[in-house]
């Protein structure tokens, strides 16, 4: 039980440490994850947000916010991790979304 407890101890540090390092740029149009590659997706485009919390997540009093866009992209799933102030973020990205889609 104390291997596990630590193996899962160990796997948390790591998994956040490797995505404390992430970078997100918010744009008037589009939010982009810069890390070794550049990935963007635009405010239009989504349809659904989600607010996910994990075990770690709730460790750290963090979020992972999932932006879903439209059937148009299937399968792409554009996500901000370990988000200290999740809800205040998560509300400005809906106002950002709403505002986009009022310009298109």
């Amino acid at each position: 039980m104390m291997t596990i407890l630590i193996l899962f101890a160990l796997e948390t540090v790591l998994i956040y440490s490797k995505n404390a390092r992430l970078t997100y740029y918010f744009f008037e149009d589009k939010v982009t994850e810069q890390n070794k590659g550049a990935k963007s997706i635009l405010y239009h485009a989504i349809e659904n947000i989600i607010v996910k919390r994990n075990l770690a997540d709730k460790l750290f009093d963090t979020a992972t916010i999932i932006l879903e866009p439209g059937l148009e992209i299937k399968g792409f799933q554009f996500s901000i991790k370990f988000i200290n102030n999740y809800s205040q973020l998560y509300n400005w990205i809906g106002k950002l979304v709403e505002r986009a889609k009022k310009m298109v």
